[in-house]
């Protein structure tokens, strides 16, 4: 059977929920000269992925949660 023959109410789903993304521009010499984490708060947990490294994710038992954290509240006030 072909796969369009296997499915039926097919639809388009478009998702509003804002994104949120801390982002930034080292200064440092030597490392990448922007970064960018996207913020996400399931409900349930907060974490943060790397924008540029989806495999890389930032827990609140990592060090550098607290860091981010932090730069997510001063730019929120």
């Amino acid at each position: 059977m072909k796969f369009k023959d296997q499915i039926k109410d097919l639809k388009v789903t478009t998702i509003t929920v804002p994104r949120i993304f801390l982002s930034w521009v080292n200064t440092e010499e030597g490392r990448d000269s922007v970064d960018c984490y996207e913020r996400i708060d399931d409900g349930v947990l907060v974490y943060y992925v790397n924008t540029y490294g989806k495999e890389s994710y930032v827990h609140k038992t990592d060090e550098f949660f607290n860091v981010l954290e932090s730069m997510y509240n001063e730019c929120s006030i």
